[in-house]
Protein backbone atom coordinates (compact mmCIF):
# COMPACT_ATOMS: atom_id res chain seq x y z
CA UNK A 1 0.00 0.00 0.00
CA UNK A 2 1.29 3.49 -0.82
CA UNK A 3 1.75 6.16 1.83
CA UNK A 4 -1.04 8.63 2.61
CA UNK A 5 0.28 11.23 0.17
CA UNK A 6 0.97 14.93 0.53
CA UNK A 7 -1.13 17.14 2.81
CA UNK A 8 -3.74 19.47 1.32
CA UNK A 9 -1.63 22.62 1.58
CA UNK A 10 1.16 20.98 -0.39
CA UNK A 11 -1.26 19.88 -3.10
CA UNK A 12 -2.67 23.41 -3.34
CA UNK A 13 0.78 25.04 -3.51
CA UNK A 14 1.85 22.58 -6.20
CA UNK A 15 -1.30 23.28 -8.23
CA UNK A 16 -0.77 27.06 -8.02
CA UNK A 17 2.93 26.72 -8.84
CA UNK A 18 2.16 24.55 -11.87
CA UNK A 19 -0.16 27.27 -13.20
CA UNK A 20 2.02 30.24 -12.14
CA UNK A 21 2.43 31.69 -15.64
CA UNK A 22 -1.29 31.60 -16.29
CA UNK A 23 -2.07 32.95 -12.82
CA UNK A 24 0.47 35.76 -13.31
CA UNK A 25 -0.89 36.66 -16.77
CA UNK A 26 -4.49 36.61 -15.57
CA UNK A 27 -3.53 38.68 -12.51
CA UNK A 28 -1.79 41.28 -14.69
CA UNK A 29 -4.74 41.51 -17.07
CA UNK A 30 -7.21 41.58 -14.17
CA UNK A 31 -5.19 44.33 -12.50
CA UNK A 32 -5.27 46.35 -15.72
CA UNK A 33 -9.03 45.81 -15.90
CA UNK A 34 -9.51 46.99 -12.31
CA UNK A 35 -7.24 50.00 -12.85
CA UNK A 36 -9.26 50.99 -15.92
CA UNK A 37 -12.49 50.55 -13.93
CA UNK A 38 -11.13 52.87 -11.26
CA UNK A 39 -10.12 55.46 -13.86
CA UNK A 40 -13.56 55.72 -15.52
CA UNK A 41 -14.93 58.28 -13.01
CA UNK A 42 -11.63 60.18 -13.18
CA UNK A 43 -11.83 60.43 -16.97
CA UNK A 44 -15.49 61.48 -16.76
CA UNK A 45 -14.45 64.22 -14.32
CA UNK A 46 -11.74 65.35 -16.74
CA UNK A 47 -14.30 65.39 -19.57
CA UNK A 48 -16.54 67.65 -17.51
CA UNK A 49 -13.66 69.94 -16.49
CA UNK A 50 -11.90 70.25 -19.83
CA UNK A 51 -14.68 69.83 -22.39
CA UNK A 52 -18.12 70.47 -20.96
CA UNK A 53 -17.17 73.41 -18.72
CA UNK A 54 -15.22 75.11 -21.51
CA UNK A 55 -17.79 74.35 -24.20
CA UNK A 56 -15.13 73.00 -26.55
CA UNK A 57 -16.56 70.50 -29.02
CA UNK A 58 -13.11 69.34 -30.13
CA UNK A 59 -12.03 68.69 -26.53
CA UNK A 60 -15.28 66.81 -25.91
CA UNK A 61 -14.69 64.52 -28.91
CA UNK A 62 -11.07 63.96 -27.92
CA UNK A 63 -11.96 63.01 -24.33
CA UNK A 64 -14.87 60.84 -25.42
CA UNK A 65 -12.40 58.98 -27.63
CA UNK A 66 -10.12 58.54 -24.59
CA UNK A 67 -13.10 57.18 -22.64
CA UNK A 68 -13.97 54.77 -25.48
CA UNK A 69 -10.37 53.49 -25.60
CA UNK A 70 -10.44 53.08 -21.82
CA UNK A 71 -13.58 50.94 -22.10
CA UNK A 72 -12.03 48.94 -24.95
CA UNK A 73 -8.95 48.14 -22.84
CA UNK A 74 -11.11 47.45 -19.78
CA UNK A 75 -13.34 45.01 -21.63
CA UNK A 76 -10.56 43.25 -23.51
CA UNK A 77 -8.46 42.76 -20.38
CA UNK A 78 -11.41 41.34 -18.47
CA UNK A 79 -12.41 38.90 -21.19
CA UNK A 80 -8.85 37.68 -21.69
CA UNK A 81 -8.17 37.41 -17.95
CA UNK A 82 -11.39 35.47 -17.42
CA UNK A 83 -10.52 33.04 -20.20
CA UNK A 84 -6.99 32.46 -18.84
CA UNK A 85 -8.30 32.17 -15.27
CA UNK A 86 -10.92 29.59 -16.17
CA UNK A 87 -8.38 27.63 -18.18
CA UNK A 88 -5.85 27.59 -15.35
CA UNK A 89 -8.48 26.36 -12.90
CA UNK A 90 -9.56 23.59 -15.26
CA UNK A 91 -5.98 22.55 -15.98
CA UNK A 92 -5.16 22.43 -12.26
CA UNK A 93 -8.26 20.34 -11.55
CA UNK A 94 -7.46 18.02 -14.47
CA UNK A 95 -3.92 17.50 -13.20
CA UNK A 96 -5.21 16.59 -9.74
CA UNK A 97 -7.77 14.17 -11.21
CA UNK A 98 -5.06 12.55 -13.34
CA UNK A 99 -2.74 12.15 -10.35
CA UNK A 100 -5.55 10.66 -8.28
CA UNK A 101 -6.49 8.26 -11.05
CA UNK A 102 -2.88 7.14 -11.34
CA UNK A 103 -2.72 6.60 -7.59
CA UNK A 104 -6.00 4.66 -7.45
CA UNK A 105 -4.94 2.40 -10.32
CA UNK A 106 -1.42 1.80 -8.97
CA UNK A 107 -0.78 -1.98 -8.72
CA UNK A 108 0.70 -1.53 -5.24
CA UNK A 109 -2.59 -0.13 -4.00
CA UNK A 110 -3.30 3.42 -3.02
CA UNK A 111 -7.05 3.50 -2.82
CA UNK A 112 -8.77 3.50 0.54
CA UNK A 113 -10.05 -0.05 0.99
CA UNK A 114 -12.69 0.87 3.57
CA UNK A 115 -14.90 2.80 1.14
CA UNK A 116 -17.40 1.94 -1.53
CA UNK A 117 -15.99 1.91 -5.09
CA UNK A 118 -17.50 5.23 -6.14
CA UNK A 119 -16.83 7.08 -2.89
CA UNK A 120 -13.15 7.70 -3.60
CA UNK A 121 -13.94 8.89 -7.12
CA UNK A 122 -16.59 11.30 -5.82
CA UNK A 123 -14.23 12.70 -3.18
CA UNK A 124 -11.38 13.01 -5.66
CA UNK A 125 -13.57 14.84 -8.16
CA UNK A 126 -14.83 17.26 -5.51
CA UNK A 127 -11.33 17.91 -4.16
CA UNK A 128 -9.96 18.50 -7.66
CA UNK A 129 -12.77 20.95 -8.40
CA UNK A 130 -12.01 22.86 -5.18
CA UNK A 131 -8.29 23.06 -5.99
CA UNK A 132 -9.16 24.33 -9.47
CA UNK A 133 -11.51 26.92 -7.96
CA UNK A 134 -8.75 28.23 -5.68
CA UNK A 135 -6.34 28.49 -8.61
CA UNK A 136 -9.02 30.34 -10.58
CA UNK A 137 -9.93 32.67 -7.69
CA UNK A 138 -6.36 33.79 -7.01
CA UNK A 139 -6.04 36.21 -9.98
CA UNK A 140 -9.38 37.82 -9.10
CA UNK A 141 -8.20 38.45 -5.54
CA UNK A 142 -4.91 39.95 -6.71
CA UNK A 143 -6.72 42.16 -9.22
CA UNK A 144 -9.22 43.33 -6.58
CA UNK A 145 -6.45 44.43 -4.21
CA UNK A 146 -4.72 46.27 -7.06
CA UNK A 147 -8.00 47.94 -8.05
CA UNK A 148 -8.51 49.08 -4.48
CA UNK A 149 -5.00 50.56 -4.44
CA UNK A 150 -5.56 52.43 -7.73
CA UNK A 151 -8.91 53.75 -6.47
CA UNK A 152 -7.34 54.88 -3.20
CA UNK A 153 -4.53 56.73 -4.98
CA UNK A 154 -6.97 58.40 -7.40
CA UNK A 155 -9.26 59.43 -4.54
CA UNK A 156 -6.39 60.80 -2.45
CA UNK A 157 -5.08 62.80 -5.43
CA UNK A 158 -8.48 64.42 -5.86
CA UNK A 159 -8.96 65.27 -2.17
CA UNK A 160 -6.84 64.09 0.73
CA UNK A 161 -9.44 64.83 3.45
CA UNK A 162 -12.26 63.20 1.48
CA UNK A 163 -10.03 60.27 0.55
CA UNK A 164 -8.99 59.66 4.16
CA UNK A 165 -12.59 59.97 5.33
CA UNK A 166 -13.75 57.39 2.81
CA UNK A 167 -10.80 55.02 3.17
CA UNK A 168 -10.68 55.11 6.97
CA UNK A 169 -14.32 55.85 7.76
CA UNK A 170 -16.02 53.16 5.72
CA UNK A 171 -16.33 49.90 7.66
CA UNK A 172 -14.60 46.91 6.05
Amino acid sequence: MLDAGPPGGSVLRRAITAQRRRVAAASLLGTTHQACEAMVPVVIGVIIDRAVATGSGAALLRWLLVLAVLFLVLSTCYRTAARITDGSGELAAHRIRTELGTRVLDPRGGADSGRLPGALTAMATGDAARVGAVVAALPYGIAAVAGLAVSAVALLRVSVPLGLLILLGVPP
